[in-house]
């Protein structure tokens, strides 16, 4: 398996909170009662299972790679991609913070979580788009075997050292958790 090929299975999870994101909002924008703990669930999968560890693994690992192997830093695919990390970044906290306001019952907080949830979506889902189908097939043309293999060792290592052990699967199964309330009534 290369490298690219993790990251993009941790896009289709990804992709699949986005979905149940998108329908949440669907849910606050119609007034229909959403779990505050729901938000929070959202933002800290966002925060914790996209950033830390994947965009993590990109930038710390892949990027870092490619970069010396003559992809430039600033401009180019890596510099766009580290410049949409930044945009993510910030609107993971506005929905963190509009979270933590929807739990305490704030008037606006359901707005505001809507609007930032919205751009993250329509960004995120963009980001994944172009690194499947652009920046990954230029790396997979790019990096040798040993890089590669040097890549998915870093991968493995960071998984366990800087995430720790288990934090992954809690992240498939908080996904799965939220999958069943928002996604499966939709189709039965």
């Amino acid at each position: 398996m290369r490298p690219t090929e993790i990251l993009s299975n941790e896009h289709k999870v990804i992709k699949k909170m986005l979905e149940i994101t998108s329908e949440v909002c669907e849910r606050i924008s119609s007034n229909e009662a959403v779990n505050p703990g729901h938000l929070k669930d959202i933002v800290l999968f966002f925060k914790g299972f996209a950033d830390a560890c994947h965009h993590g693994k990109e930038e710390e690992i892949l990027f870092r790679e490619l970069t010396d192997s003559g992809f430039p830093k600033e401009g180019g695919p890596v510099g766009a991609m580290l410049a949409e990390h930044v945009m993510g970044r910030k609107l993971i906290a506005e929905m963190a913070s509009a979270a933590e306001d929807f739990g305490d019952g704030k008037e606006d907080a359901g707005v505001r979580f809507l609007q930032n949830a919205q751009q993250y979506i329509g960004l995120l889902s963009d980001h994944i788009h172009k690194e499947d189908n652009i920046l990954f097939a230029m790396a997979d043309q790019k990096l040798t075997s040993e890089q590669q293999d040097r890549i998915l060792q870093r991968f493995k290592s960071f998984e366990h050292d800087d995430m720790g052990v288990g934090t992954h699967e809690e992240f498939l199964k908080l996904v799965e958790r939220l999958e069943q309330e928002y996604l499966k009534q939709k189709t039965t």
